[in-house]
């Protein structure tokens, strides 16, 4: 039977092919706050069992999807819907983990990440993956990922700012953490995060206006 260790360096020779390490990172950071918040939800509750083993695999490999989406001349990977990277993450699961995991849990961890986009979803596992990935979006980690698009798209530090600025202006943070998360004790977190995220752009703007 695998280790979590095997789909880990499967994942990460998945997701580095030709693509440098961000977004290998990024499935680190995404199954790092798993764990952790899986941690936290059968410490609040006993009687909540989470398989951590296809929560952790589930993690690794839910942007994976976005490999497919890998332009040819470029090193980066395009924007598109959440739902359809989760659907293509699914499809990389399958042609990766196929041969490694049991029929039982590549179901699993398949089911973890389609459901992680149903914000009625009922699997503790995949309210979990959900809240791993928002989390990792609300803090300075958060903000670098946005930074990367706009440096991709050869937009400078100044139009990032302003982008974030406009977004606290109409309150989209504001309703990420509000309607964002599954669990209380995530959004604390994600909130002092988001504290920090913003000194990181304010100290950027005030270097950026001299």
């Amino acid at each position: 039977m695998a280790d979590i260790e095997l789909v880990g360096n499967i994942a990460k020779e998945t997701l580095t092919a030709g693509a440098g390490a961000w977004l290998w990172e990024r499935a680190c950071r995404v199954a790092g706050n798993a764990e952790r918040i899986a941690s936290m939800v059968e410490k609040s509750n006993a009687n909540v069992p989470i398989d951590k083993f296809c929560l952790t695999a589930a993690g690794y490999f839910s942007d994976s999807g976005l490999v497919y989406k890998r332009k040819k001349d470029k090193p980066q990977f395009v924007d598109i819907d959440p739902k359809e990277i989760a659907e293509l993450s699914i499809m990389m699961v399958n042609e990766k983990l196929g041969q490694v995991l049991t029929a039982q849990r590549l179901s699993s961890v398949n089911n973890i990440i389609g459901e992680s986009q149903d914000r009625f979803t009922k699997l503790v596992e995949a309210m979990v993956l959900s809240d791993a990935v928002t989390l990792d979006e609300m803090g300075p980690t958060g903000v670098m990922s946005q930074y990367r698009k706009f440096v991709v798209e050869g937009k400078g530090a100044g139009e990032f700012v302003q982008n974030f600025k406009r977004k606290m202006e109409y309150k989209y943070f504001d309703a990420r953490l509000k309607e964002g998360f599954k669990f209380d004790e995530v959004r604390t977190i994600a909130a002092e995060r988001f504290e920090m995220a913003k000194q990181f752009v304010f100290a950027l703007d005030s270097e950026g206006g001299g």
